[in-house]
């Protein structure tokens, strides 16, 4: 048995299968060490096993949120997420080794206080993905080839509210005009899509270097999911009219288009002597792919009551760097066996696009673990991670969210050529985001793991 808790290197838990927090960065794991899980960083591990080995998982994150903005306030939000992962590798013979995964990694959540008071930016959800992955491995005395193919669905479940006051809107709120970020002229949106299979398959492949007994070298590379530059996922809307314009549900569908990441994973793997080895890791994601989410709404409803066709909510990742390094006991069949890591992460928002959603600044984690083989073949073990995301404060001269911008827009008869116009094509007029924001992270991994 196996049981593992992992700290997080990068934030936006779904953005691709690489980023889980529970996995890559965690204790035992990593894309030169032989461990079921990690199949998607590196398919080359399915090689380094010398028999058959069945795996199964539960994995959890917990977030501490901060948000102190001058219309909502401090709050505080608490969330967490499970996960469950299963996994099969499987030696053939001395030449190919085979791996199969099946995993609902832990979703990432679209933070917001339970008053609304965020409402502009969030009313809550989250993104959760189920991945089925069969690999393939070839190995020869010095080296191990691996190529995946992970078959996934993505669901999306997002709410928030539109501003319908920065459309022009002259309707009023209680007898006189609503102005910003007023919650009579909320237009609420909850959305409920998913991808399909075939549209959402991910390729992976990589390679492990054995440069002496005791040194390993890995690397994985990862392309975006899709056979397309953009995602798509359809499904439900539900859209709540503004308490100023009666307030009734109308519902329809929409597809939702993004794009989501290439990756690559890293990690060296050296013996510093009979009892410990050192491991040191590394992660790159193109995340500057993730701008925004992209929304249609569509259906004879939503037309009648003049739903905007096209609704731009923006994301504003730019590509991050993660390293990682420790040390841990080797597995020779010992009863216990321990280690740890420590671990940095670059900014994969910049400040001015930092809002309750993408609180993804700069990160510093630590990581302990430790495995028990209670019983010929069987082991158990346990990892606590944490990630702390460094604070940021972000004036109203800094945040790329004003809107300002679209106000400005509509005066300016939505000439595209003006810089306000643009913030507002790309979704940045939406809401304001100034303010401060903190974020902590937990993460834990339990799990059953028998060797034969």
């Amino acid at each position: 048995m196996f049981l593992t808790v992992a700290g997080a290197l990068v934030a936006p838990a779904a953005a691709s299968p690489r980023s889980d927090p529970t996995l890559g960065t965690a204790v035992f794991t990593g894309a030169a060490t032989q461990h079921p899980t990690s199949v998607t960083l590196n398919p080359a591990t399915v090689g380094l096993g010398s028999g058959t080995t069945v795996y199964l998982g539960a994995t959890a994150t917990i977030d501490q949120v901060g948000a102190t903005t001058p219309v909502a306030g401090a709050q505080k939000v608490l969330s967490g997420s499970p996960g469950l992962d299963a996994a099969l590798s499987w030696r053939v013979s001395d030449l190919v080794a085979l791996g199969i995964r099946a995993a609902s990694p832990v979703a990432e959540t679209f933070f917001a206080p339970s008053d609304n008071s965020m409402r502009f930016a969030s009313l809550g959800g989250r993104q959760r993905d189920y991945q089925f992955t069969p690999a393939v491995a070839f190995r020869t005395q010095r080296v191990v080839m691996g190529l995946a193919f992970t078959l996934g669905r993505s669901n999306i479940k997002y709410k928030f509210s539109r501003d319908t006051a920065l459309d022009g809107s002259l309707m009023p709120c209680d007898n006189a005009p609503c102005g910003v970020a007023n919650p009579l002229a909320a237009q609420d949106y909850d959305l409920d899509v998913s991808s399909s299979i075939v549209s959402n398959i991910a390729v992976s492949v990589g390679t492990i270097v054995k440069v002496t007994p005791g040194i390993y070298i890995g690397l994985g590379y990862h392309w975006a999911p899709g056979f397309n530059i953009a995602s798509s996922l359809t499904g439900e809307l539900r859209v709540k009219q503004p308490s100023n314009n009666g307030g009734q549900i109308i519902t329809g569908s929409a597809e939702l288009t993004t794009s989501y990441p290439a990756g690559i994973d890293a990690e060296v793997r050296s013996e510093i002597n009979p009892r410990w080895e050192a491991h040191l890791g590394g992660r790159w994601l193109d995340l500057s792919r993730l701008s925004a989410f992209d929304i249609r709404p569509y259906g004879a409803e939503l037309r009648k009551a003049n739903v905007p066709e096209w609704i731009q909510r923006a994301r504003g990742f730019d590509d991050s760097v993660a390293l990682w390094g420790g040390v841990e006991e080797i597995d020779r069949g010992n009863p216990l066996r321990f280690g740890a890591r420590i671990g940095f992460e670059t900014s994969s928002v910049t400040p001015a696009r930092t809002t309750i959603t993408t609180i993804a600044g700069a990160t510093l984690t630590a990581q302990g673990g430790g495995q028990w083989r209670f019983a010929p073949g069987w082991s158990v073990a346990a990892h606590y991670g944490f990630t702390y995301y460094l604070p940021r404060t972000i004036s109203s001269d800094a945040t790329a969210y004003r809107p300002a911008d679209a106000l400005a827009c509509s005066a300016a008869e939505y000439d595209y050529t003006l810089p306000a116009c643009q913030a507002t094509r790309d979704g940045y007029a939406a809401y304001a985001a100034e303010g401060t924001y903190t974020r902590l992270q937990h993460s834990l991994r339990i799990g059953l793991h028998y060797d034969y």
